[in-house]
C-alpha cells in the first residue's frame, strides 16, 4: 500500500522496438519496494509488438504513443512535460532493477 507521506517517483522508458527488454525492464519497476511509483513508457513508433504487447499486459500504465521517431531526448521530454512527481528515473528498456533499487535512491 503506497504511503501518503512518502514523494512518488515518476518511472519514464523510452521504447523503440523494445520487445526483447521491456518486460524484464518494467516487472522490475513493479516490484520495486518503495511506493509510490508512477510508470509511464513513450514509444517512439515501433513496429515489433511492443505496443500490443505494452496494451496487453501493462493495461494500467501510462502509455504515451508516438506515431514517429521523435529521438530519445525528445521522447523523455514529452514525460517530463507530464510528469509531477518530486523525483523523475529516466530508465532505458533493457535495465533491470533490483527491488530496492528506488528505496535507496530516494534516501
Amino acid at each position: 500500500m503506497p504511503d501518503k507521506n512518502k514523494p512518488s517517483v515518476f518511472v519514464q522508458v523510452v521504447t523503440w522496438n523494445s520487445l526483447t527488454h521491456i518486460p524484464s525492464c518494467l516487472e522490475s519497476v513493479v516490484q520495486q519496494r518503495y511506493t509510490p511509483v508512477k510508470l509511464m513508457v513513450i514509444d517512439k513508433a515501433s513496429v515489433d509488438g511492443s505496443v500490443k504487447w505494452l496494451e496487453e499486459q501493462y493495461p494500467h500504465i501510462h502509455l504515451l504513443r508516438n506515431t514517429r521517431n521523435l529521438g530519445f531526448s525528445r521522447a523523455h521530454n514529452q514525460a517530463l512535460l507530464i510528469s509531477q512527481s518530486p523525483y523523475v528515473l529516466i530508465l532505458n528498456p533493457d535495465v533491470v532493477l533490483e527491488p530496492d533499487w528506488l528505496e535507496r535512491g530516494v534516501a
